[in-house]
């Protein structure tokens, strides 16, 4: 597998997180993360559509592979969340 190709796959996966998390959060600690959210609001509409296209792909949607990675990659950032700040 080329690098290209395995940035592509990690982008995605990234992508595809970030799809699923962004929303308004109930308490915004500075200005700053208010104008970050405001931004990726902004950018969801053109990140669906390239997301959407990816997993209209027959060997993406016939395979668990992308979210597997998202699995993994959450079940992680879980855990060391669970050691830092004992949650």
């Amino acid at each position: 597998m080329e690098e290209s190709q395995k940035k592509l796959i990690k982008t995605f996966v990234l992508i595809n997180i970030l799809l699923n998390d962004i929303e308004e959060p109930n308490k915004v600690p500075t200005k700053e993360i208010k104008q970050i959210y405001d931004i990726l609001k902004g950018c969801v509409e053109p990140l669906e559509t390239v997301i959407d296209k990816v997993y209209r792909n027959k060997a993406v949607s016939t395979s668990t592979f992308l979210t597997d990675l998202e699995t993994k990659f959450m079940y992680n950032i879980n855990r060391e969340l669970k050691r830092y700040y004992k949650i």
